[in-house]
């Protein structure tokens, strides 16, 4: 299923199965993601200024691969977003993640939970919110099984500080079960005061 939005090319528009208004575009890509046959498919979501997909509730289920052109933020506020199947982000997409805390996935940061393949493709990360500290590692993407997650976000190599919210974190593509995408709080070392030890020579 291919989804546009109100700005997209006349050209994306014309092979679109189904093509937002700029109101309420989130309709028109939830309409394609139930109208994936039950064994699957494949949402491919055109850029747009429209071309945004997050989910509505808590929690959002989706059956089949999802391929993005534009910006994938798995809460308007934190919230998970659950695809069976493969992601595939590309240059220019955008990964937009909300950290209000580092508790619970889906409360108080955003997850997007992948049962396939996960490709970020050099796309941009988001990463914003109000968390006052960082010492528990966040999963912002939940990858299934043991396949590694495929590329990096533009401009982050592993153990690379993000700053949220004025507090730094080194991301991980390697973290979590050794395969999830993980915000780590970059914490200073701690530092151990050793007594003085006096020696007597004689």
């Amino acid at each position: 299923m291919i989804v546009a939005t109100r700005d997209s090319s006349e050209k994306s528009k014309a092979v679109a199965d189904f093509v937002g208004d700029g109101v309420g575009d989130q309709e028109e890509i939830y309409a394609a993601m139930q109208a994936l046959p039950p064994a699957g498919g494949t949402v491919t979501l055109n850029a747009g200024s429209g071309g945004q997909i997050t989910s509505n509730a808590s929690s959002t289920d989706v059956t089949g691969n999802l391929i993005v052109n534009g910006e994938l933020a798995p809460g308007a506020s934190p919230g998970l977003f659950i695809v069976a199947g493969n992601v595939t982000l590309s240059v220019g997409d955008i990964f937009s993640v909300e950290v209000n805390g580092s508790a619970t996935a889906g409360s108080d940061f955003d997850q997007l939970v992948v049962t396939g393949t996960v490709t970020l493709g050099n796309a941009t990360l988001n990463a914003i919110g109000t968390i006052a500290a960082g010492s528990v590692p966040i999963v912002v993407i939940n990858n299934d099984g043991v396949d590694a997650v495929n590329g990096r976000f533009n401009g982050l190599l592993e153990g690379d500080t993000v700053v949220i919210n004025g507090i730094p974190f080194k991301i991980s593509y390697i973290g979590g079960t050794g395969n999830d995408v993980v915000l780590i709080g970059n914490l200073p070392p701690t530092i151990t005061a050793i007594a003085n030890q006096t020696t007597t020579m004689g």
